[in-house]
C-alpha cells in the first residue's frame, strides 16, 4: 500500500512538473525569410559604412556620435523609402552643405531644411512629439523627418525631378509652376544632381 501511495506522489509530482514547462515552440525553417533577413542585414551594414565614408570626406560640424548616428538613421530610412544613401546626402549637401545648424532666410532649418510647420506635420503622422522648433536642429530627428517627407512627396509624384522641386519650394508653391508641356527641370534638381556626382567620387 505504502509502494502504491509512493508511485501516486512521484506520478502527481511529475505531472505537476510537466504542466508547468511550456511547450516547445515550432522552428521556422523558411529558408526564403532567413535568407531576407540576411539580406537586409548586409545592405544596411553596407550603407552604413557608405554614409560614414562620405560624412569623413566632407566638412560638417557633426560630431562622431551624430555621425555615427546618422549612418544608422540613413541606412535604415533610406532602404525603408527606396532612396540610395548617396541621394539622400545629395539632398542633404545642396540643401545645408551638411550644416546641422543652417537656417534659410525663409526659416527652414538642419541637415535637410525643414520648415517648421512641415517637420510638425511630418512628426506629427508618426507619432513622434516636437518640444519646440529648436528640436528640428538636432540631426538625427531632421534627417528622419526629411527622408520620411521626401518619401510622401516621391509617393505622391512618382518623378523625381518633381518630388525634388516639390520639396524645394514646397506642394502649393510647385503647383504653380506648370507649364503647358508639363514642367521644366528645375535648377534644384539640377543642383541635386551635381551634389549627387560629386558624392559618388567619394
Amino acid at each position: 500500500m505504502r509502494n502504491i501511495l509512493k508511485i501516486l506522489v512521484v506520478a502527481v509530482t511529475v505531472i505537476a512538473l510537466c504542466a508547468g514547462i511550456p511547450a516547445m515552440q515550432p522552428v521556422n525553417t523558411d529558408s526564403r525569410i532567413h535568407k531576407r533577413d540576411f539580406a537586409r542585414f548586409v545592405d544596411l551594414h553596407r550603407r552604413e559604412h557608405r554614409v560614414r565614408q562620405v560624412l569623413a570626406s566632407v566638412k560638417t560640424n557633426l560630431t562622431d556620435r551624430e555621425k555615427e548616428d546618422l549612418a544608422r538613421i540613413i541606412a535604415g530610412e533610406s532602404l525603408n523609402s527606396g532612396f540610395s544613401v548617396e541621394f539622400v546626402m545629395a539632398v542633404m549637401k545642396t540643401e545645408s552643405a551638411f550644416n546641422k545648424f543652417a537656417e534659410s532666410p525663409v526659416g527652414a532649418v538642419g541637415l535637410m531644411q525643414l520648415m517648421p510647420a512641415t517637420g510638425k506635420a511630418i512628426a506629427r503622422d508618426y507619432g513622434i512629439v516636437l518640444k519646440g522648433n529648436d528640436a528640428l536642429y538636432n540631426p538625427e530627428l531632421n534627417v528622419t523627418l526629411g527622408i520620411r517627407y521626401l518619401k510622401r512627396l516621391a509617393t505622391r509624384f512618382k518623378d523625381m525631378n518633381l518630388v525634388l522641386a516639390a520639396y524645394n519650394m514646397g506642394p502649393t508653391k510647385f503647383r504653380t509652376y506648370r507649364q503647358d508641356n508639363g514642367y521644366p527641370v528645375f535648377k534644384y534638381t539640377k543642383l541635386v544632381r551635381k551634389a549627387h556626382a560629386t558624392i559618388d567620387q567619394f
